[in-house]
């Protein structure tokens, strides 16, 4: 709730750079459910906020054990 997951967001999709990152999130609250996308070239102080938010819970995750057991990334994806 404090980072205003129920507030409307100005978030874009649109990156020229190739390959890019790009951002899909789901926030399941008990009132409800809010989708959000945007890409790594939305610099907009919505989009900062919620690249910030994914690095945080990327981060979480990978201090857990399981996902240090994983195998290491090979290739990507385009």
């Amino acid at each position: 709730m404090l980072a205003d997951y129920q507030e409307d967001k100005s978030l874009t999709i649109a990156c020229n750079k190739k390959p890019h990152e790009s951002f899909d999130l789901t926030v399941k609250v008990a009132n409800g459910s809010y989708h959000y996308a945007w890409s790594e070239c939305d610099k907009s102080e919505d989009g900062k906020r919620m690249t910030m938010l994914v690095e945080d819970i990327v981060g979480t995750l990978e201090e857990h054990e399981e996902y240090k057991r994983l195998p290491a990334v090979q290739g990507y994806y385009e």
